[in-house]
């Protein structure tokens, strides 16, 4: 799930120590974000999936980063009826990566 290409790369750029720390701020972050996604509030949740969308690529979450995109047009264009779903997918998306987000940052210790 997670793209270790992209994940490669950043450690490549900022180096091992600091990778570590945006990773877990990343962690952090997203998890505030996704929990903050409601079908009730469109504005937010366009403005939050926006910022999901680009953060995730670059951090090696391209499913979530497709999601985001997803919930962000539908939000866009007030497509009320696909806008629960698209959260809930980004929700259980969110859940299973964290386990592989943990995974790799045990691995990278």
């Amino acid at each position: 799930m997670l793209n270790l290409i992209t994940l490669s790369q950043l450690k490549t750029d900022v180096g091992h120590d600091l990778h570590k720390t945006l990773l877990t701020l990343f962690i952090d972050e997203t998890d505030n974000s996704i929990n903050q996604l409601s079908a009730k509030d469109i504005t937010t949740t366009k403005r939050i999936s926006h910022s999901l969308k680009s953060s995730a690529a670059s951090y090696g979450a391209d499913g979530l980063a497709a999601v985001s995109k997803s919930l962000e047009q539908a939000c866009k264009e007030e497509q009320l009826e696909a806008i629960p779903s698209l959260i809930e997918n980004s929700v259980a998306l969110w859940q299973a990566l964290k386990i592989e987000y943990d995974r790799y940052l045990d691995s990278v210790t």
